[in-house]
């Protein structure tokens, strides 16, 4: 139970943010931090309750989706179908970085991704170039003023 909390908070939580920043940052969504990060508290938490239950991964996806959508009606205070463009978005963007880079990686060091999942070391490791390159691609979302669709 210990792992499952850690990784909620080394690996969840980050990776929720940036999920919420990249999407909201592309349809040119201003969020306040304390919003942020009480959305990306939340859904830390929903992550660890989701690992603890062992729900297999693409129910497990599915679970996060809608509980972002859920956070950003409930904190943003938008329309149902206009919360869930931002959230698919980062979603989707995120789902990308983090399949280049564990492909990379695990041909590179030749490590088995399926073990990410019961490894924690391993697991903070990787994400690790994972949350770099998201930064930087959200960076570059920022300077670059680049919006997808505005909401």
């Amino acid at each position: 139970m210990m792992n499952q909390l850690l990784h909620a908070l080394l690996i969840s939580f980050p990776e929720a943010t940036l999920v919420f920043l990249l999407g909201f940052s592309l349809c040119d969504i201003k969020i306040s931090y304390e919003k942020l990060l009480a959305m990306a508290l939340i859904q830390s938490i929903v992550a660890f309750l989701v690992k603890i239950l062992n729900i297999h991964l693409g129910i497990h996806t599915i679970i996060q989706i809608i509980s972002m959508y859920t956070l950003a009606i409930i904190f943003l205070k938008i329309k149902y179908y206009k919360a869930v463009i931002p959230v698919l978005i980062g979603t989707f963007i995120q789902g990308i970085i983090q399949i280049t880079v564990l492909s990379i990686i695990s041909l590179i060091w030749n490590i088995d991704v399926t073990r990410l999942s019961t490894d924690l070391q391993s697991a903070f490791i990787v994400f690790i170039p994972v949350f770099l390159v998201s930064i930087t691609i959200l960076g570059i979302i920022e300077k670059s003023r680049f919006v997808l669709c505005k909401i």
